[in-house]
């Protein structure tokens, strides 16, 4: 077994290399299981003494103002927060209240006798005493009932509490998605409901979101029920160091609203809380998702928790390290997580969105650094953190921008803006993003929910876009959205240059050189080998069409108010790593008239239905030209892997349209878009091998409304 996992990593390797891998490997295991049996027999929660008079770094200094505290709909998203109901994942509102088991009754006593059956032995004592604070002191809760923090809420599939941490095995349930209680437990709810609180203290606004005390109390609780129903290392929210990350920052954020708003926690509650971020912390340090070979939008999480933590706890030596290391490997993973053209290494649009949206508040973060915290990233004690990742020691590197400096090289600025074009350009006329490659609807925080038919809308990514804009004047115009404040607060309302001014559109060669060529080929092709669709479009292409091209990420696009083309075409042998990636190499997506026509499906799903989860990444779920018995891809049986057999070129790309070609193994598929003064002309053709008829078609299967969401819209709509 250890031969077979480790395997791909000893390959090239020489003996002395091989053995010392092997040694560390082995090394690790028994490390862990050491730490395993520590904790099954120690209390495992935080035990540093707090001093009350440690001064937390807040950032927030204003107040909501009227400009962005949203509408009258916020009174029903923060009562159905209280009520402890959520629609997440493609849930439907369900109430997630932890039942007791007597006779249907939710009765949970204020001793936390009831913990005794949920918490594994050696915790229970402090998970009794955390819990009992939530009906103690200044905020204290006059009834409280606690959320299941444990179930998958859509199949009722439910986890053990008191199971170590790397004991739970993902995937394991038939039918169930873990991620849907790791949804609910990122707490991005949170600062949803202390918004709520500065809207309940503001004399300019007359929406009931409950009462400030009701509010607060709630907040409170709902951390202190989490910490003491979730031991550190227990159970499946400390399985994933992504979704710590996103916790602790839905966390802090809600405290410097809060604060914000002038309400400040009792000393107990935030002793608890700040050891609860400390322990976090110190785990998803230990348990980096980081490797040589692989890491991705999940290590880019771990780094901006880390941050998180570092820029908010009262200051110490180890915090001001964790802050310099997260710095460090912010600046070296944007470099790597975003291509030249500014995609995503990872090939799903979904993940460009998430990991931009990290990018955005990490560089806020670094912005708002204060004289002391620039100083600290000059001198750190490097001895006081151990990780895999290599860590020089002081100081890091700082570069000049404009009046300010900032560790971030002028590079890695340019490829922030161009991902924020990417993902400007990518969203449709329908104001949703294409789907291409894998969706989740991750998002690192959920300031203010965009609604569509009732439910939260969530491939918008307008509150992406609008954090942004209040980062950096190069690309977007103002916008009164939450986002924007926050990252602004963040930022201490300092601005960041990102880009000289030099943009990359499209570059074109003579599109009737190329057509022609095409043209002659196709007429000449068996019938067998070829096919062409005509697709209506009565308004026909303005002269403001715009065009983008993303040759590294391979998606070329053109777009107008009500028109919206793109196509697929990359080089999987270049950049990028492709797990996340689907087999839709020259697939296409279309809105006329304001109309979707082609649509790429998106994921769907993922470990609670491998099934469908393969079926969603498969050539026969996209607009894709395809030789008969010749794959372009091979959809391994591992669900996040991907190998791609073929590779893509983009032949021409211009106001004419797109040609483009998929070269196998020993087969070449061609495609050509025209774009006429009334129609889209699609041709396909092969080298002589039979033509894959178009099985998209026939789908029985629907557009996904992002993860967990199947809509009624079909695919293909002509």
């Amino acid at each position: 077994m250890f031969l077979k996992k480790y395997s791909d990593r000893f390959r090239g390797k020489t003996p002395v290399e091989a053995g010392k891998f092997a040694f560390e490997v082995i090394g690790r295991r028994v490390t862990r299981l050491a730490l395993r049996l520590r904790d099954l027999i120690c209390v495992s929660f935080d035990q540093d003494s707090r001093r009350p008079d440690r001064i937390w770094r807040w950032r927030i200094s204003e107040r909501f103002v009227d400009g962005y505290i949203p509408s009258d709909s916020w009174s029903k998203l923060s009562e159905q927060i209280c009520s402890h109901k959520f629609d997440l994942l493609g849930s439907g509102l369900k109430s997630v209240n932890r039942q007791s088991g007597i006779n249907g009754q939710t009765t949970f006593p204020k001793s936390g006798s009831w913990l005794n059956a949920e918490i594994n032995r050696a915790n229970r004592s402090k998970s009794r005493k955390i819990w009992q604070l939530i009906f103690q002191g200044p905020w204290a809760a006059n009834t409280y009932t606690p959320i299941n923090w444990q179930v998958d809420f859509k199949s009722n599939a439910r986890w053990d509490s008191r199971t170590w941490y790397m004991d739970v095995a993902i995937g394991a349930k038939l039918d169930a998605d873990i991620k849907v209680p790791w949804e609910l437990a990122r707490l991005q709810h949170l600062p949803q409901l202390a918004i709520s609180v500065c809207i309940a203290k503001s004399e300019n606004h007359d929406l009931e979101v409950g009462s400030v005390k009701n509010l607060v109390a709630e907040i409170r609780a709902q951390i202190l029920d989490f910490v003491a129903t979730n031991p550190p290392r227990f159970g499946i929210h400390w399985r994933t160091p992504m979704e710590a990350a996103i916790r602790g920052a839905n966390i802090l954020l809600s405290l410097d609203i809060l604060h914000s708003a002038g309400v400040v926690l009792d000393r107990a509650a935030m002793e608890v809380i700040e050891g609860f971020i400390v322990a976090q912390t110190r785990h998803i340090l230990a348990n980096l998702e980081w490797s040589e070979q692989a890491r991705g939008n999940h290590y880019y999480a771990n780094i901006l928790g880390v941050l998180f933590a570092g820029c908010y706890l009262p200051d110490t030596p180890e915090v001001s390290v964790w802050r310099a290391f997260a710095v460090h490997q912010l600046v070296l993973e944007t470099d790597r997580q975003f291509l030249d053209d500014g995609g995503n290494f990872e090939g799903s649009t979904g993940y460009h969105r998430l990991t931009l949206e990290m990018a955005l508040y990490g560089v806020a973060l670094t912005v708002g650094f204060d004289g002391e915290q620039i100083s600290q990233l000059k001198s750190y004690q490097k001895s006081l953190l151990s990780v895999r990742p290599p860590f020089p020691s002081s100081p890091l590197r700082l570069y000049s921008d404009e009046e300010r400096v900032t560790p971030y090289p002028q590079k890695v600025r340019e490829k922030i803006y161009k991902a924020i074009c990417f993902l400007s350009d990518i969203t449709r006329p329908d104001h949703r993003y294409t789907q291409i490659g894998d969706v989740d609807s991750s998002r690192l925080f959920k300031l203010q929910p965009i609604m569509r038919h009732g439910r939260e809308d969530t491939v918008n990514p307008a509150g992406v876009i609008s954090a942004s804009a209040g980062l950096t004047s190069d690309i977007c115009e103002e916008q009164n959205h939450l986002d924007q404040f926050v990252i602004r607060q963040l930022a201490k309302q300092k601005k960041i240059t990102f880009f000289d001014g030099k943009d990359k559109r499209y570059s074109a060669e003579s599109f009737h050189t190329v057509a022609a060529k095409f043209l002659k080929e196709f007429k000449e092709s068996d019938n067998r080998c070829k096919r062409k669709i005509i697709i209506p479009n009565p308004k026909g292409i303005s002269d403001n069409v715009r065009f983008a091209s993303y040759p590294e990420f391979g998606l070329f696009l053109l777009k107008e108010k009500e028109f919206y083309l793109s196509i697929r075409c990359f080089d999987p042998t270049k950049g990028g790593a492709w797990g996340h990636a689907h087999d839709d190499n020259l697939s296409i997506e279309l809105v006329v008239d304001g109309k979707s026509v082609i649509t790429d499906p998106g994921s769907f799903t993922y470990t609670a239905n491998p099934k469908l989860r393969q079926l969603y990444r498969d050539a026969k779920s996209h607009f894709v030209p395809r030789v008969i018995n010749c794959p372009a891809a091979n959809i391994a049986d591992d669900l996040f892997e991907i190998k791609h057999l073929a590779k893509a070129e983009c032949i021409y790309f211009g106001p004419e349209g797109f040609v483009g070609r998929l070269v196998g193994a020993d087969w070449i598929v061609e495609r050509m878009v025209v774009l006429s003064s009334n129609s889209i002309e699609i041709f396909d053709r092969t080298n002589g091998a039979k033509i894959e008829p178009l099985h998209v078609l026939d789908a029985k299967h629907n557009i996904s409304d992002g993860y967990g969401r199947e809509t009624k819209s079909p695919i293909c709509a002509f």
